[in-house]
Order: structure tokens, then C-alpha cells, then sequence
């Protein structure tokens, strides 16, 4: 959750000496889920939780893994598979996580077509990662909300939500925060007519993948 890939991979590295640990497979096939949601590989992830008994984790880690699930389905075509276990995985989650999860159930729901749902939670969205104290995720949000004003041709609401994702995000954002204001702002570049500025913007945010 760190976007730290080069202290997850060191981690990784001591998981075969939880082998012999019945106990421990869970969080293991867990392991193999997220590396594979890492590298994009949503086929991969989807094998991984289907060789995972449920009752392997902790309940806590149970609304992550069923978001892995979503987000998986939705990268694979699926919004409807997607929106029932994105809804479910904010339904389990507590509530440091539910704003956060929630942001794939706004995807899923506009993905579905439900336009008028998918705004309800969205404002839930935000109200939630206001509630959960944390600043990342809450930057992310901000994102996701000014691109949703964007596109509706509110570049006003846009430009300030773009202004509290930046806040949020201090002097050094995490990536996933960087790629979100890129993309926020090339729609909020759009919806005012600079399609140059968009342009750049989107060669910026998949430059080097």
C-alpha cells in the first residue's frame, strides 16, 4: 500500500520460509494476488484468489481481497461482475478503507451505465476519505472527483479539486497520486479547450510504461 516496490520485493524474498507454515498461506496466495495486480497482470490475479480458501485470512484482509477480485473484473471487461464485488468489498470494509474501495465502485457503476449511482457514491466516496484521516487516499479522490467535473464541463469545480489533490499530496505524492492529477488535469485541460496541454499531460502519465 506504500507503493514501496522495492521493499515489497525484499519481503517477498522471505516468503518461501512460511512454506511449512499451514497458517500462513493465506497472506502467501494473498502475496501472489497483489504482485500480480502490480504488474497489470488481471488474469493472473483472478488465478491467484481462485487457489485462495477464504477462510485462509484473517477477516480483515477480506474486503482487499474481494477489491482485487473487482478490480480485476473490471480491467478484464466485466463492470457488471465488477460492480457486485466492489459493493460487497465496501460492505466488509472498515472504516479506514471503505472510502478508498469505494473509488472502484464508482468506476463499476459508471462502467454499467448507472450514472445517477455512481454520483451517490461518489459524494460517499469523498465523505468517507474525509472521515479515514488519510491524506493519499483522500488526494486520490480529489482526483478522481475533478476529472468526474471535468468531464461534465465544470472546469471550475474541477480546478478546485485538482487544487485539494495537490495539497493532499504534499511535496512528494506517491505515484498512483501523480497518475491520477495527470490524467485529472489533461480532462480538466480538455474541458477548457487546451487540447496541447492534454496532450503533454497524457504523454507525461504513461511515459516509461
Amino acid at each position: 500500500w506504500r507503493e514501496d516496490l522495492g521493499l515489497f520485493d525484499t519481503l517477498w524474498g522471505y516468503a518461501n520460509r512460511l512454506d511449512g507454515l499451514p497458517e500462513a498461506q493465506g497472506i502467501v496466495t494473498l502475496g501472489h494476488a497483489l504482485i500480480a495486480d502490480t504488474m497489470g497482470d488481471a488474469p493472473g490475479v483472478l488465478a491467484a484468489l481462485d487457489s485462495l480458501d477464504i477462510d485462509d485470512v484473517a477477516p480483515y484482509w477480506r474486503p482487499t481481497v474481494t477489491w482485487l477480485r473487482a478490480t480485476s473484473e473490471l480491467a478484464l471487461g466485466f463492470p457488471g461482475a465488477a460492480r457486485r464485488h466492489a459493493e460487497l468489498a465496501v460492505s466488509q470494509a472498515s472504516p479506514a478503507l471503505r472510502g478508498a474501495l469505494t473509488m472502484l465502485e464508482v468506476n463499476a457503476l459508471e462502467l454499467c451505465g448507472d450514472y445517477d449511482r455512481a454520483g451517490e457514491a461518489l459524494l460517499r466516496m469523498l465523505a468517507e476519505l474525509e472521515r479515514s484521516g488519510n491524506d493519499h487516499t483522500r488526494g486520490v479522490g480529489y482526483g478522481i472527483a475533478a476529472a468526474r467535473a471535468a468531464f461534465s464541463g465544470d472546469v471550475d469545480k474541477a480546478e478546485h479539486l485538482l487544487l485539494l489533490a495537490r495539497e493532499c499530496g504534499g511535496t512528494s505524492p506517491l505515484p498512483s497520486l501523480v497518475a491520477t492529477l495527470r490524467l485529472s488535469e489533461a480532462g480538466t485541460a480538455i474541458a477548457g479547450g487546451d487540447e496541447d496541454t492534454a496532450a503533454r499531460l497524457l504523454a507525461e502519465a504513461v511515459a516509461g510504461h
